[in-house]
């Protein structure tokens, strides 16, 4: 989940539960910018076979929802990467596993 800056404090915790929820500031950014995050982290996804997402709670003070950091470990046939972050979330990859 992209969450607008202004817009964290009317989000609860039901509405991220079991969502990867990208905590990195939105409201500096241009529309293109925040399109091209959008494009590099939904084309990392491409080819990707299985994955395991583990969520670790940072805080809560300030908000409504807690804030994670996220391990999203991806399995792929095609690896160009090992491991990439984009503020709080940390994809890493393996080989496939068959």
């Amino acid at each position: 989940m992209f969450i607008d800056d202004e817009a964290k404090e009317d989000i609860v915790s039901s509405h991220t539960y079991g969502n990867v929820v990208y905590e990195g500031s939105l409201r500096d950014k241009s529309h293109k910018k925040i399109l091209e995050l959008m494009y590099q982290i939904s084309s990392i996804l491409v080819n990707v076979r299985e994955l395991d997402i583990a969520e670790r709670k940072v805080s809560q003070s300030g908000i409504q929802y807690p804030k994670c950091e996220y391990n999203v470990r991806l399995i792929s046939d095609v690896i160009d990467i090992r491991s990439i972050r984009f503020s709080n979330i940390l994809f890493t990859f393996q080989d496939n596993l068959d």
